[in-house]
This record gives C-alpha cells, structure tokens and sequence, in this order.
C-alpha cells in the first residue's frame, strides 16, 4: 500500500461562496471588514475590495518571493510493497508429498502356538540379526525334539546293519553260496534303511527349528518398532509377537500427477521437508515408479528411498518436496510477482536513492514452493525491489520507505 505526500500553497482564488465563508469565519478578528461586505451588498467592488484585504491578511499579506514550487509528489511504500534480493539456490519440478516408511519392515512372528514366557526387547531397542527377542514355553518342543534324535539314532543304527548285511551278501554271492535274489533283498534292505534316515533327519532338523523359533531370532540389524505381546500372553500360529524395522533405509510413498510422468525417471534427485524438522532439507532418490496410475484420481506412485545413517527420519511422518528436473545454484532470486513485462524483456523496479529505477533482467528457473525466481541482470543481493500492485508505479518515480516499526517488509 502506498500514500501521496505533497505541499499545499496558500493563495486567493475559489469561488464567492468559499471565500466569503472564510471572510464570516474570520469576522471576529476583522470586524470592520465583516460590516463592510453586508453594508456594501449592491456594490460588488466594494465586496472584492472587502475579498481581497481579508485574503491578503489570511495569507500574510501575499505571496512569499522566495518559495519555491513543488516537484512531483512522492509515494510512501510499505514494507510490504517492496521485496529484498537474495542469493541461493533454486529448484524446479513436480511436487510431491507422502509419508515415510523404513524401506525394510519385518514382522516377527510367532511359527507354533504357545505361551509367552519372556519378552526381552523394548519398542525402540535396537537388535542385532539372530538376536533372541523372546520366548514361548518349549518344555514339550524339547521333549519331541529328544524323541526325533533317538529316533534319527536308531534309524541310523538300522542302516549301518543293512550295509554290512549287503556286504556280506555279496561276497557270498561271489562264492556261490546265495542266491542273486538273497543280494536283491540286503540292497532293497539298504534302500529302505537310508529312507529312514532321511526322514528322521528331517523330522530332527524340523524340530530343533521350531525351538529355536521359539525364541524368537531377529531376522534381522535394526530396531524393534512394535511390541505386541507380555509375557503370559498365549499366541497362536502365524500371530505377529514383534515388529522390527532397519531405520538406515527410508522410503517415501509419493504421488504425482500423470501429466508430469514424462520428466520423471528412476533415480533423480527428490529435496523435501519433514514436519518436525524445521528449516532442514533432506535428499532422497527415486528408486522405483508404479507401472500403473490410480484410476479416480489419475495420480501415479513414486517410490523414493532415503539414506538415513544417522537415524534422524523415522517413520509415519509427513514429506514434502519435489522431483528436481531442474537445479540453478547461487542464483540472484527475486519474487515472481517482482517481474514486469518491460521494453523488449522483462523488468523489475528497484528502489534505492528514493526513486523506483526499472532493472532489466532475464528469469531462470522458478521454485514453486517458495515463489522465486532466479534471475540474472543489474541486482545485486540486498537490493529493494517492488513486488505485488506496487510494481505499477513508473520507474523515475521519487518514494519513501515506511519505518520497519510500522510494517513489516517482504523477504
């Protein structure tokens, strides 16, 4: 918003009705001139004679010889009229905004049913992989686990027997002494054998499995996100018992509209902000993009995976940011309401020496998030600049900034 500021100058002149208003007004003070004027009502000189004493006393008794006229009026800006050049860097491309996620998400899950005599972890203890997190009552797995060894035992027992009986077969079939069928049955008895120990060693390996998962490995380095039984709690097969994510690794799960999919590849760059995380930026890279766009809203998938070595992000909180399919760095940036058609190119109007000079300049890249423009041209950064309604004001016109104290100025 701006105000014209100007002088008056103090002269005679209007009409009858102004000035014999002013002459009444004044009647107290010249009172001989008052009963002129009503006395002299049919003689109008003898009213301008009146007219004119009572304007040359209101005036000071005419003109001053040594005033000087007035120049153009000059505009008082707000500080919200006018803007400050700054240097920095500036990106362009589609907006985006999702919800990060660690990129590695594992449930822990229980593989028998049974109840839970220890849990050893906290929600956000950090594990390593094969570290044991909890505990189900294995007294009865132990047991059956005894039971599949010395059944494994004795089934190797019975192979030995039916290898040494096949040996011994055979050189008796070597002597004449048996019959080729007597060899047939100690290799049949052989075969049979080994099939046994096959399936006790699998049934002993099957078991000791299910102990061991019955404390509860981490499958893998990370922390634990969600712990969702105590101890004394009975979970049934296929129940999740804990939940551990790798925070090293994020993902944002964005979406852009299918009109911006032909600039956007797998692996540009992706900056954005996180709530919570005031003023910081963070970078991330497109790591895969959906083959298919959602059929209401016509919007497609992003996937957009983040180093996160130090463990600052976590997950479930709100991003955005943009693809940069365009980056300019330490660029002069202006507002993009700063940047009037002028001449032949485009302008802005700077305001320094109390005047609006306009500053031919030629725009780069605009940042959508932030509403500037790179620019180069005749700035330097620090200068003033119009920005919004006030960039309508002529340039050679003569200004004056409103104190800070009174408004605030745009950065």
């Amino acid at each position: 918003m701006f105000i014209t500021q100007s002088t008056g100058m103090c002269g005679i002149g209007g009409s009858g009705l102004g000035v014999r208003k002013k002459i009444i007004k004044r009647s107290t003070i010249f009172p001989y001139a008052f009963h002129t004027v009503i006395l002299a009502k049919a003689g109008i000189h003898v009213f301008l004679l009146a007219l004119t004493a009572v304007g040359l006393l209101g005036c000071g008794g005419g003109a001053d010889p040594n005033a000087k006229e007035t120049g153009p009026p000059t505009l008082m800006l707000s500080r919200a009229d006018v803007a400050t050049v700054t240097r920095g860097d500036v990106e362009s491309g589609p907006a985006v905004s999702g919800v990060l996620a660690a990129a590695v998400i594992v449930d822990v899950k229980a593989r028998i049913a049974g109840d839970v005599i220890a849990v050893s972890v906290q929600e956000g203890s950090a594990v390593k992989q094969g570290q044991s997190l909890a505990a189900l009552d294995t007294r009865e797995l132990e047991y059956q686990l005894q039971y599949a060894q010395a059944e494994l035992t004795s089934a190797q027992v019975a192979l030995k027997n039916a290898q040494s009986n096949l040996e011994r077969t055979q050189r008796l079939l070597s002597e004449g002494a048996v019959a080729p069928r007597d060899l047939e049955n100690a290799q049949a008895a052989v075969d049979a054998a080994q099939a046994q120990v096959t399936l006790r060693l699998a049934r002993a390996h099957e078991m000791r499995k299910v102990v061991a998962d019955a404390k509860f490995p981490s499958p893998i380095t990370g922390i634990v996100s969600k712990r969702a039984v105590e101890p004394g709690d009975h979970v049934g097969e296929n129940d999740v018992v804990l939940t551990v994510v790798d925070p090293s690794l994020m993902e944002l799960t964005a979406s852009i509209s299918s009109e911006d999919l032909g600039q956007v590849r797998a692996g540009m760059p992706v900056s954005f902000r996180v709530e919570g995380y005031q003023g910081r930026r963070f970078e991330g890279k497109i790591a895969r993009i959906n083959p298919a766009a959602d059929p209401a809203t016509r919007q497609v998938t992003v996937y957009v995976q983040v180093p996160n070595s130090t463990h600052e992000l976590i997950g479930g909180l709100f991003a955005t940011g943009r693809i940069v399919t365009g980056r300019t760095a330490n660029s002069l940036l202006v507002p993009a309401d700063a940047i009037r058609p002028g001449g032949s190119g485009q302008v802005v109007y700077r305001v320094a020496g109390g005047q609006v000079t306009a500053v031919p300049v030629t725009p780069g890249l605009q940042d959508m998030a932030t509403g500037r423009v790179g620019v180069t041209g005749g700035l330097q950064p620090g200068d003033l600049v119009l920005v919004g309604s006030a960039t309508d004001i002529k340039s050679g016109t003569k200004v004056s900034l409103a104190s800070a104290d009174s408004t605030e100025r745009r950065d």
